[in-house]
């Protein structure tokens, strides 16, 4: 407790950024009791804030936990055992995780903890809807946010034996001259101790620029819940399987401070926002979009809201309607993401049961990134992000949306969600090269009955679904449309090219009228296919 209490002091007091950190904040909805006056050591006590008593117990600080449910469901409020919880839960009830983070709490004095599983009441669909909203603030309002980063489920805890993947040889020794600096000189201890290198590496999220080696990952940090939580808490000390980690906006700090010169927290950044141009931070979103993209979810449906408060907090920014996952001023570029695959499924073929936007249920539009349902290990790119040659094109417009302003209400009403846009639309045919009995299609290709090219899988064309008029045996082709979105420009070694950037979309089958997204395009403007295009409006959903 020591170190923990000297990382929390620094940041307190000599980091500038960290400033805005309250030593009290008004309370979640419910939060659990670990010191009370009426309590024992050997329970805590559910209290919700609206019933205190004081107003001072509800602007006491109050420390959340993250946390991997596993497969092995943890200790969960219910609608069963909402009102005993609210008069004790024994800590024997409680798995190992939850036990290890009062410990810590009352360690440091703090008396409320918020705990996910067991603040909101589960199976309450109403309770859930309003606490996934107010989630954001739960973690941006704590004074610390406890990371079981090491645990793969709840019965992991916060404190295990140190793991150090290591082996032992034996080392030429040398002389070496130590204490030159004292009245000591010559023979003397030299302490030594392994080296921590790996253990970073394993703290790191993977990125591009990953070395070999660095893909392995702790359990926690590859949930996407996790990455909001980390990004809007103010501080988060990591129990790692090696040591233990904080981080903060300002500094990381480590047990072998080899992380104390690294990098700053990512949230960093976003304290940049106000300082950077729109598209810098429309740009900044996109690479939020990428790395979240990259994690896991247990549910599909939870990906809107599992980011939402770090899309208010760019919605505060950029002062503009946030369409499910998507800004609408600069929605050209925005509408334009595309599936990056992963180098091992490259060359895989299409599977029509792979790729199914709503495979386990309706969550998002089509034309939002949060639609598609991804193969492990895939991400959303977006191809015009830091992209100053992309031009929206003249003819491109959002006419009209019925989706929500707010990205705390990214969620609501998703089922008949539109957008009404104007462009240039000309008919395309998408085709196989062959299928194979089992169902599976070898990768698309695309044509355009003005211009003879074909255009196959690949840098030209990215879908991110197969369209729903595709069955398990391809012979045919299907006709798709190309909407005209923007342009880009390319340098090649005697001259500029212009390419245009198509949003792909196919007729609903449930509504002739409306369109649905099935991918991106990018085309040379010399193409013959849009020289007498029209001007048409559609609705996409």
């Amino acid at each position: 407790m020591p170190i923990i209490r000297k990382w929390i002091s620094c940041c307190d007091n000599e980091h500038g950024a960290c400033a805005g950190i309250r030593k009290s904040s008004r309370v979640p909805t419910r939060v659990l009791d670990v010191m009370g006056k009426a309590l024992n050591r050997g329970s805590v006590v559910l209290v919700e804030s609206d019933e205190m008593k004081l107003e001072s117990e509800k602007n006491l600080p109050y420390i959340t936990l993250s946390h991997c449910w596993g497969k092995t469901r943890p200790l969960t409020t219910t609608h069963d055992n909402f009102a005993a919880h609210k008069k004790e839960i024994p800590l024997e009830n409680l798995p190992k995780t939850f036990q290890d983070a009062i410990t810590i709490v009352r360690a440091l004095g703090i008396r409320y903890i918020w705990i996910d599983s067991l603040c909101i009441i589960q199976g309450n669909k109403k309770d859930w809807d309003k606490e996934a909203i107010l989630m954001a603030s739960v973690y941006s309002n704590s004074y610390l946010n406890i990371a079981a980063t090491g645990s793969c489920d709840s019965r992991g805890g916060c404190f295990y034996s140190r793991k150090m993947h290591c082996g032992s040889t034996t080392l030429p020794l040398k002389s070496y001259m130590i204490g030159q600096n004292t009245n000591h000189a010559g023979a003397g201890v030299v302490f030594v101790r392994l080296s921590f290198e790996k253990v970073h590496q394993r703290y790191h999220l993977p990125n591009e620029q990953s070395k070999i080696g660095d893909s392995i990952r702790t359990p926690l940090l590859s949930r996407a819940w996790v990455f909001q939580e980390r990004q809007l808490s103010p501080r988060t000390l990591h129990f790692h399987p090696a040591e233990m980690i904080m981080e903060c906006k300002s500094a990381l700090r480590c047990e072998c401070t080899g992380l104390d010169k690294i990098r700053a927290n990512a949230n960093k950044e976003f304290s940049d926002l106000y300082r950077s141009e729109d598209w810098e931070v429309t740009d900044q979103w996109f690479r939020v979009v990428k790395e979240y993209t990259a994690l896991t979810l247990s549910y599909s449906k939870d990906r809107l809201v599992a980011l939402s408060g770090i899309a208010t907090i760019f919605q505060d920014r950029l002062k503009t309607a946030y369409l499910a996952g998507i800004w609408e001023a600069d929605i050209s570029r925005s509408l334009l993401w595309g599936i990056r695959e992963k180098k091992a499924n490259r060359e895989r073929i299409y599977e029509t049961s792979v790729r199914n936007p709503r495979a386990d249920g309706y969550y998002a539009p089509t034309w939002s990134w949060a639609s598609p349902v991804l193969v492990d290990g895939d991400t959303i790119n977006f191809p015009a992000m830091d992209e100053g040659t992309f031009t929206p094109h003249q003819c491109f417009s959002l006419v009209s949306t019925n989706v929500p302003w707010l990205a705390t209400d990214s969620s609501k009403n998703m089922g008949s969600a539109f957008l009404e846009l104007r462009g240039l639309l000309v008919l395309a045919k998408i085709s196989y090269l062959s299928a194979d009995p089992e169902g599976s299609t070898k990768a698309p290709r695309l044509s355009f009955a003005r211009d003879p090219g074909i255009y196959y899988s690949g840098n030209f064309l990215n879908l991110d679904i197969l369209p729903s008029t595709v069955e398990r045996h391809v012979t045919e082709s299907f006709p798709i449309y190309c909407l005209l979105v923007g342009t880009m420009l390319e340098d090649l070694d005697s001259h500029t090219s212009t390419w245009f950037s198509t949003l792909l979309i196919e007729r609903s089958s449930l509504d002739m009228n409306l369109f649905c997204r099935v991918g991106i395009f990018d085309v040379r403007e010399d193409t013959k296919a849009f020289f007498e295009a029209k001007q048409t409006t559609i609705k996409l959903t």
